[in-house]
């Protein structure tokens, strides 16, 4: 889409602060597809999540996976972030932030920051398997800071070995993997979008 959600300017999801964690991510998800003006066949016709999917998590049925969220912030020209934070544009992530399970990886939404460009930090964990998770291509950098543990990460066709206390970006728009053969390895991963752009081409 031409067009960018403006993030400081008009109404914003009316949400319970009490309500389950799923019911206020499902209700910005059905808040910014109908802000787009797209039916949940559409919306899920684009980003290629099953209808039946889509409608239970606007219904706050289950958890969302990071790659659901990727797949229709690219459609809706948003960040995973946008869907995670209160009125999608808070720095807080609010209470009782849940994880979002894989495939492959589990990922906690910890903050997000905008200025010249827009951060979202993510607690990771990888656990332990026996072949490279291949993550989808975006915009922006992705930062890696290693807490436990060790892994191969990084372009897929020159990944680097890390351990504890070890860091490394490379560019999200190209091809890269996450592999932790040799046990659960958890990592602060902070994602670094151009201002106004969406996640993933």
């Amino acid at each position: 889409m031409s067009d960018t959600i403006p993030r400081n300017a008009g109404p914003h999801p009316v949400e319970d602060d009490h309500a389950p964690y799923a019911s206020r991510v499902g209700q910005r998800i059905r808040w910014y597809r109908e802000l787009r003006g797209l039916s949940l066949s559409e919306l899920s016709r684009r980003a290629g999540v099953a209808k039946g999917t889509l409608s239970a998590l606007e219904g706050g049925q289950g958890n969302p996976t990071i790659m659901t969220l990727v797949a229709l912030g690219r459609v809706l020209d948003l960040t995973p972030s946008d869907f995670l934070s209160p009125g999608g544009r808070s720095d807080d992530p609010g209470p009782t932030t849940a994880a979002l399970s894989g495939p492959y990886v589990v990922m906690r939404f910890l903050s997000r920051r905008e200025g010249d460009a827009v951060w979202e930090v993510f607690e990771a964990t990888l656990p332990q398997g026996d072949a490279p998770f291949h993550s989808e291509t975006h915009d922006g950098i992705e930062h890696i800071f290693l807490l436990e543990g060790e892994a191969l990460i990084g372009p897929s066709g020159s990944p680097s070995l890390l351990t504890k206390g070890e860091s490394l970006r490379f560019p999200g728009n190209e091809p890269h993997l996450y592999h932790s053969p040799g046990g659960e390895t958890r990592m602060l991963l902070i994602m670094e979008y151009p201002k106004g752009a969406g996640p993933v081409h």
